[in-house]
Formats: structure tokens, sequence, C-alpha cells
């Protein structure tokens, strides 16, 4: 292992995430855990800067926030705040795709970018129960999102209601 990936696992704004493993990889004994660390690249960012467009046509990147916070942008409409433990791009491993959305570092951020071909060769090097349960942890992830668009969904309905209950 070369000195700068083993440098990531030490690196200060990496400590957070590797006392409590996010959603996706719940489950994972340590060292798979870190392991899949290593898969990926630190990057940091400054408030305000763009760490992926939704412009871009296709990318093969899923992006783990380590610390700071990033706000989800949907066509220029707020969507949502990630924090430290969120995955950003999480079906990455499955198709090239444009990104979802934009994502701006809200405050000074680092993110772990983690490529589609060093993941895949990773799970490849591994039992596959892991790759089980990350798929498991995948469901769950994307299950919670749907119950968080479903809130926001009728939250936004019943604005609307009240709204045009008022005009009336």
């Amino acid at each position: 292992m070369d000195s700068r990936k083993k440098d990531l696992l030490h690196h200060p704004r990496v400590q957070q995430v590797l006392d409590s493993s996010p959603l996706l990889l719940r489950k994972f004994p340590p060292e798979d855990y870190r392991e899949f660390l290593l898969c990926g690249s630190l990057e940091e960012y400054n408030a305000g800067e763009t760490i992926v467009s939704e412009k871009e046509h296709f990318v093969n990147d899923g992006w783990l926030v380590v610390d700071g916070s990033v706000s989800l942008f949907k066509e220029d409409v707020y969507i949502a705040k990630l924090h430290p433990g969120d995955f950003i791009g999480e079906t990455f491993l499955f198709k090239n795709r444009a990104p979802s959305g934009t994502l701006i570092a809200t405050r000074p951020t680092a993110v772990i970018r983690l490529k589609r071909e060093d993941v895949l060769k990773f799970f490849e090097s591994r039992p596959d129960r892991l790759f089980k349960m990350f798929i498991m942890n995948l469901i769950d992830l994307q299950n919670q999102k749907l119950i968080y668009a479903g809130k926001k969904l009728l939250y936004i309905q019943r604005k609307l209601a009240y709204q045009t209950n008022e005009d009336n």
C-alpha cells in the first residue's frame, strides 16, 4: 500500500467517519471498511466550491462526505444538506450516469471520491457476502431517501393546499 493511501486513514478530516461507519457500509468488518475507504482519494473544497455539477454528462464516481457539509441542488433548487457519513451517488457501481444533482460545499469540506473501477476491484477480491451486504445497505439507503422525498412532497402539497384555501 503506498504511503498516500495509508495517510488517508490518518488524515484528521477522515477520523470522524472512521469512528462510525456510514449507512452504506454498515456491518462491514473494520478491516474491510478501512480498505474500502482506501479505494478512494481525499478531496478538499472551500465553501461555495462545486464538487460535481449535474451538467456533467457521465460520472463513474461516488462521494463520501468525511468533514464539513455539502448542499445538493437540482436545477438550482435546494434539495438537501449532507453531512459527514453521507454518501452521494451510491449507485455509481451499476452504470455510467449523469450526476443526479449539483453538489456544493457549504463550508470547508472533505470528501472521499470513489471511482467505480477501484471499488469493483475491491469487491472482486472479497467474499460475495460483503457485496451482498453493500447491496442490502444500498437498498436501505434508497428506501430512506424515498421516505424523505415523500415527506418533503407531502409538506409541499399541504403548503400549496393551505395557500389555495387562503386565496379563496
